[in-house]
C-alpha cells in the first residue's frame, strides 16, 4: 500500500471462497463468496450484479477504477456493507440467495442486489465526491459533516432505483420496496424531533449509539434522506432533469475536490433546478414539518394510500414475534398506549387478562379485542413481576401502500421516464 490510508481502505480476508469475474465498463470485477449454502445459483448473481455495474458506469461515463472487487461473507442472519475505493465487503443471509433452481427476483434477493447497488454507488458518493470533513480522514476523533443526507441519503434512494433501471425487477417490485424505505421514514416520532442536518451532524454520537428510545427521538439520514431524494428527482423530473444530472454535476465539480459544507450542493441543485429552492431546503433540511411526497408521487401516478402497520386495534408496541415463550417488548411507541401503560423495551409480557401470551400469538390475542378494551397484563421487567392495564386504541394508520393510479397522458409520460430502463450494452462473463 502507498499510505496507511490505502491500506486501511482495502480489506483482507483468508478463506475458502467461490469465486466469479465479469467485465463491465472495461474493467475486470470479481466477486468472492464464503460460506455459501449448496446449489446456489452464482452465474445467475454475477450476471444480475454485472447489469447493475454497467448501469451505473454507464451514468459517469466511465469507471474511476482498474479492478473492482465484491467480498461477500455469507452467514445465517446479518445484513450490511462497506463502501472501499475499489471493493466493497458485504454481509448476507446465505439462505437469501437464489439457489439453481429459483425463478424469479425474490424479496430477499432484490435486497441484496439493492445492497450491491448501494456500495458500488459509494464509488463516486462517498469515496471520491466526499465531504471536506472527510478529507484527510482523522482517524482519532469524529469526523462531523451535515451532508451525510447527500451522501447516503441520496445513495439510498438510488439503490433500488438502479435496481429497477437495470431492468432486474419490475415496477411493482420497485414500488414496493420504495414503500418499505418512506414507512421505515415515518414509523416514529423522531422525523419530528430532530431535522435531518441535525441526524447528519449527531451520527456519531446518536444514530450510531441508538437507546431505546431512538423510534422516538431521532431521524435516520438514510431513510429521510431518501425520501428527500426522492422528492427532488421527481421535482427535477417535471423541469426535465433529473437527480443523475446533479450527480453527474457534482461529480464534474467535486470528483476530486471535497464537497465543503454549507450551501453548494444546493446551489448545485437549484442550477439543475433552474430556480431557488430555500423554501424546500429549508423544510426539508432545517425543520422537522412533514413534507407531502404523497402530493409529488401523485403528478407522476403513484398514490399514497394510508394503512395500519397491523389490522385491529393499536397496542402501541412492538414485540419479537419469533419468541414462544414470552411477548418481548422490542419498541414503545410515543404517545401511543403502551408508552401510556408504562410498557418498556425488553420488557417481557408473560400474561394477557390471566392467560399466557408469547411473541408467537401476540397479534392473534390482541386482534381479539376492539380499540378501548382494557387489557390486564403481567410483565417481567429485570427479574422482577409487574402488572399494568393496557387500553387499545383505533388502529393507527402510520404506513403507506405505493398504488399505481392511473392518471391523464402527462402523467403517464412522467411515470414511464422516470422508471423506464437504462439501454445497455452486452456484459462479458
Amino acid at each position: 500500500a502507498a499510505d496507511y490510508e490505502s491500506l486501511i481502505d482495502h480489506p483482507v480476508e483468508i478463506a475458502d471462497f467461490i469465486e466469479r469475474q465479469f467485465t463491465a465498463g472495461g474493467v475486470l470485477h470479481r466477486m468472492v463468496f464464503t460460506n455459501p449454502l449448496p446449489e446456489t445459483d452464482f452465474d445467475r448473481i454475477a450476471s444480475d450484479v454485472a447489469r447493475i455495474c454497467e448501469t451505473e458506469i454507464d451514468l459517469f461515463d466511465g469507471a474511476p477504477f482498474d479492478e473492482y472487487l465484491f467480498l461477500v461473507a455469507l452467514d445465517e442472519s446479518g445484513f450490511g456493507g462497506l463502501e472501499h475505493r475499489d471493493s466493497t465487503a458485504l454481509i448476507f443471509p446465505r439462505g437469501h440467495l437464489p439457489s439453481v433452481t429459483a425463478v424469479g427476483v425474490s424479496k430477499e434477493y432484490q435486497r441484496f442486489l439493492s445492497l450491491c447497488a448501494h456500495e458500488y454507488f459509494h464509488n463516486w458518493n462517498v469515496k471520491r465526491i466526499r465531504p471536506a470533513a472527510f478529507a484527510g480522514l482523522p482517524l482519532d476523533r469524529p469526523a462531523h459533516t451535515r451532508l451525510l443526507w447527500v451522501f447516503e441519503g441520496f445513495t439510498s434512494y438510488l439503490d433500488d432505483w438502479l435496481v429497477r433501471h437495470a431492468g432486474l425487477i419490475d415496477e411493482t417490485q420497485y414500488l414496493a420496496a420504495l414503500e418499505e424505505t418512506i414507512n421505515r421514514a415515518m414509523r416514529g416520532k423522531g422525523w419530528s424531533r430532530q431535522t435531518l442536518e441535525e441526524s447528519s451532524f449527531y451520527a456519531w454520537t446518536r444514530f450510531y449509539q441508538q437507546d431505546a428510545n431512538a423510534v422516538n427521538a431521532i431521524v435516520s439520514y438514510y431513510t429521510r434522506g431518501a425520501i428527500v431524494a426522492l422528492m427532488l428527482d421527481l421535482m427535477l423530473r417535471e423541469r426535465g432533469s433529473s437527480l443523475l444530472d446533479v450527480m453527474r454535476r457534482l461529480w464534474e465539480a467535486h470528483g476530486a475536490e471535497p464537497l465543503p459544507e454549507g450551501e453548494r450542493i444546493e446551489t448545485l441543485i437549484e442550477a439543475a433546478m433552474g430556480e431557488s429552492m430555500r423554501g424546500f431546503f429549508d423544510r426539508a433540511l432545517r425543520s422537522t414539518d412533514t413534507l407531502d411526497v404523497g402530493g409529488l408521487l401523485a403528478r407522476f401516478g403513484v398514490s399514497m394510500v394510508p394503512r395500519a402497520e397491523q389490522g385491529g386495534p393499536d397496542a402501541g408496541v412492538r414485540v419479537d414475534l419469533r419468541d414462544d415463550r414470552a411477548a418481548r417488548v422490542t419498541l414503545v411507541f410515543e404517545d401511543r398506549p403502551g408508552a401510556t401503560a408504562g410498557l418498556a423495551v425488553d420488557d417481557r409480557v408473560i400474561a394477557i387478562d390471566g392467560f399466557a401470551v408469547s411473541g408467537t400469538n401476540w397479534a392473534d390475542r390482541i386482534a381479539r379485542h376492539r380499540a378501548g378494551d382494557s387489557l390486564h397484563l403481567h410483565i417481567f421487567r429485570q427479574g422482577r413481576l409487574l402488572e399494568t392495564t393496557l387500553r387499545l386504541a383505533p388502529e393507527c394508520l402510520n404506513q403507506h401502500r405505493l398504488e399505481h393510479a392511473p392518471g391523464d397522458s402527462a402523467i403517464e409520460a412522467r411515470r414511464a421516464q422516470w422508471l423506464a430502463l437504462a439501454e445497455q450494452a452486452p456484459v462479458e462473463r
